[in-house]
């Protein structure tokens, strides 16, 4: 429930911020594909990739 939580968040973020999947997997060092399917709930975001992405977010890298 947490984990469906935090990606429910992060997707709309990452929507609000104009970030597009694909410029977001770049950031991430991970396939588009994969991007989805973590938005989808198939796969878990680590807490590492979890703060590449605020910090892409945020304008820090």
């Amino acid at each position: 429930m947490k984990n469906d939580k935090i990606l429910a968040q992060l997707k709309a973020l990452r929507k609000r911020n104009k970030i597009t999947i694909i410029e977001l997997a770049k950031k991430m060092g991970v396939s588009q594909s994969y991007l989805v399917q973590v938005e989808s709930g198939v796969h878990k975001l680590t807490e590492e990739q979890i703060e590449t992405i605020m910090a892409f977010v945020e304008g820090k890298l």
